[in-house]
């Protein structure tokens, strides 16, 4: 099953604290299909977006590159 952005995401506050936005904080998730920063509180139900219902990315992604870089 594919999920598709059906364009309500766009009218979502982006989150923001002053002139910085906050990522990945515990009231902010990323939604991959949408390609949005949601506010958890206020623009989601669940940990899932409620534009596509996708489930939204609460941490970074873990690479090789950054597991080296903290490694070293």
């Amino acid at each position: 099953m594919v999920t598709v952005c059906k364009g309500v995401c766009h009218r979502f506050d982006k989150p923001t604290t002053g002139q910085r936005a906050i990522r990945y904080s515990d009231e902010v998730g990323r939604c991959k299909t949408c390609e949005v920063w949601v506010n958890l509180e206020l623009d989601s139900y669940n940990n899932r977006c409620n534009c596509c219902h996708n489930l939204l990315r609460r941490h970074a992604k873990l690479t090789v590159k950054t597991i080296r870089h903290k490694r070293y």
